[in-house]
């Protein structure tokens, strides 16, 4: 899979990926054992290399990843919106959104994505993206949300002298 960097020459391109590769094996508790998903892509949005929690989350056998474009692991409604959030990396600015992407066994899972440009020096050299299961935060704000309602309605019922029978 060929990856590149803009403004510089193929040979300059490939050199700047692989060192930045070079560079998250340098350092793989930050990124590879992260318990985090974390990708790394390149400027056309192909995964340059990815984390064990990523393999998890999106349930592809290691190796397979690579290569492949973010958008093909999100949901189709999904895809504008990260790919907005992809510009913005790639003019220097890190943001964060919402996105449902698709396991490989079909099923959605919800996350909350940090998407950052990857740079090397000055040269932005593609994009990271890490992403938080928020599924498990959501069933907790939902629960909180109806015990607040059930609450709201004691209150409602205490005050005007009817209360649920013991």
């Amino acid at each position: 899979m060929e990856h590149r960097v803009r403004g510089v020459t193929e040979g300059e391109s490939q050199r700047l990926l692989a060192q930045l590769v070079e560079l998250h094996a340098l350092v793989p508790g930050l990124f590879r054992d992260h318990p985090q998903p974390m990708v790394l892509y390149d400027l056309e949005g192909l995964i340059v290399i990815g984390n064990k929690a990523a393999i998890r989350l999106l349930g592809h056998p290691p190796g397979t990843l690579i290569g492949t474009h973010f958008a093909a692991h999100l949901a189709p409604g999904c895809v504008p919106e990260a790919s907005k959030m992809r510009t913005l990396a790639l003019a220097g600015n890190s943001t964060e959104f919402d996105a449902v992407f698709v396991h490989a066994d079909g099923h959605p899972v919800s996350v909350s994505t940090t998407i950052a440009p990857a740079r090397l020096g000055e040269q932005i050299v593609g994009v990271y993206g890490i992403v938080r299961e928020v599924r498990r935060e959501r069933e907790v704000a939902a629960a909180v949300e109806q015990a607040d309602r059930f609450r709201a309605l004691y209150l409602i019922a205490a005050s005007s002298g009817r209360t649920p029978q013991q």
